[in-house]
């Protein structure tokens, strides 16, 4: 791609740069890698390949360990030891005897200590969305009725490392790492980071019991947003391990059985510290998915995402300096 011409772009042509000029922008390290000479079809085929590599995988260990009566052993088993290395495994064999890449290229490479400061913003995005139920007084603990049976605690611990993990890395590794990748060769960044994003917050739609258009809704805006958020952090930083320990610290707190956050009305009890909306406001609640899908997390979402994009137009004008000297 041509490097766009700036006069001065620190004058009248700075302010007519659009976020998606500079996510068309082509990273440094991106060369030719002949996916952009496939047809469109193949790149969806590629796409839903993965995608059902990774449902069907979940189908295969939820079988295999359906016998297994203790909860606890179960979870570990099923979403541990075989879902996450089989998934793992198979996406590999097909991206390296398939479309024939490195794993490298789908930004899956060694950690790097910038990894650090992406675990400390990770704790920072659930705690903000608790800090602003309690700036507004929506939120309080609520203490058990009976003390938890150590079976109990293990179960809530097993489950919540589970979902920390298999959010953090596979859905990860498929969303930002192999679609991301694929699309962004074939097409441009606002594509590979908007096209998973989209088809992130639809998934979650199977996790809900109730399909009205607002609930609907809550699960798809606010997933959708939550994937363009994880896609940035990708675009910045070329590394899959930094968008896995965001997504597994968001899990960790806000979806796990360590911490849950309610309402009034559910998942009562259903975790070792129960923290509960005191407001029956769907806008507060997230409706059927939860606490996830709620204005306090969609503000996270949306504010991250603003500090991510002046972060990369900014990125984009030191490169743009750069060229002229």
């Amino acid at each position: 791609m041509n490097a766009i011409e700036v006069q001065d772009p620190t004058k009248e042509d700075e302010e007519m740069i659009s976020g998606t000029d500079v996510l068309q922008n082509e990273p440094e390290e991106r060369k030719l890698s002949g996916l952009e000479n496939k047809s469109w079809w193949k790149i969806i085929l590629y796409c839903m390949s993965f995608f059902l590599i990774f449902f069907i995988s979940a189908i295969v260990v939820d079988l295999l360990t359906g016998g297994i009566q203790n909860p606890s052993v179960r979870f570990a088993i099923r979403e541990i030891f075989l879902r996450l290395p089989l998934t793992f495994v198979l996406f590999w064999l097909f991206a390296h005897y398939v479309i024939k890449k490195p794993l490298s290229f789908f930004l899956i490479r060694k950690p790097t200590k910038e990894i650090l400061k992406w675990v400390g913003i990770g704790f920072v995005l659930p705690f903000s969305v608790i800090l602003i139920y309690l700036i507004f007084g929506k939120i309080e603990l609520i203490d058990h009725a009976d003390p938890l049976s150590s079976s109990k605690i293990t179960y809530f611990v097993v489950a919540t490392i589970s979902m920390a993990l298999l959010g953090g890395i596979i859905e990860e590794v498929l969303f930002r790492g192999y679609m991301f990748r694929i699309l962004e060769e074939k097409w441009n960044t606002a594509i590979a980071i908007l096209g998973p994003a989209m088809l992130f917050g639809s998934v979650h739609l199977l996790m809900i019991n109730s399909f009205g258009l607002v609930n609907i809704t809550l699960v798809i805006i606010p997933g959708t947003l939550v994937g363009v958020m994880f896609g940035l952090i990708v675009y910045v930083t070329r590394n899959i391990w930094n968008v896995v320990v965001i997504h597994g610290i968001w899990n960790l707190f806000l979806a796990g059985r360590i911490i849950r956050i309610s309402a009034f009305e559910k998942h009562q009890f259903d975790a070792i510290y129960q923290l509960q909306i005191t407001s029956d406001n769907i806008l507060l609640t997230g409706g059927s998915f939860g606490v996830e899908s709620a204005v306090p997390a969609i503000a996270v979402y949306l504010i991250a995402i603003l500090v991510l994009l002046l972060y990369t137009r900014s990125k984009y004008l030191r490169g743009t300096k750069k060229e002229e000297i």
